[in-house]
């Protein structure tokens, strides 16, 4: 470029126009690359319909109970959920929600039933009425069991 020679970028500076600074520039092209800044919905597979679907298995209900431990202990255990839902992606839900521990145990006459460490059952209902997965009418709550 010789001395008399203005870029396009010093014209528009001296008509007044607004200019992007390269490094506006860079960092808008590299916001524009990142992918992991959108929203994850981790039960996106589970319902991708507008309508619920049906979360509990063939007699349409999904029993949570409460068994006593010992002493002041509780386990939450929540049975029925069908097979198309990925129960280890339930628990990990819970317990990041609920702030306890949990686990999926196989049961050879129930299947696959999930464990919760405490009281969950208010918690529970509230959550699988609340991302769609079941209808209130089709959860069960039982009291106390002894194991």
């Amino acid at each position: 470029m010789r001395d008399g020679d203005t870029s396009d970028q010093d014209t528009a500076v001296l008509q007044g126009k607004p200019t992007a600074k390269k490094s506006q520039v860079f960092y808008l092209m590299l916001m524009s690359q990142r992918s992991n800044l959108h929203s994850f919905d981790p039960f996106a597979d589970a319902s991708q319909c507008d309508d619920l679907l049906p979360a509990a298995t063939e007699d349409c209900y999904i029993h949570i109970s409460i068994q006593q431990r010992n002493g002041r202990k509780t386990l939450t255990t929540v049975q029925g959920i069908a097979g198309d839902y990925d129960k280890m992606k339930l628990v990990k839900a819970f317990k990041m929600k609920f702030a306890c521990n949990g686990t999926v145990i196989e049961h050879s006459e129930y299947g696959e039933i999930i464990q919760l460490q405490g009281d969950q059952s208010k918690n529970t209902c509230q959550f699988l009425v609340e991302t769609r997965l079941t209808k209130d009418d089709h959860l069960k709550v039982h009291a106390f069991l002894a194991h």
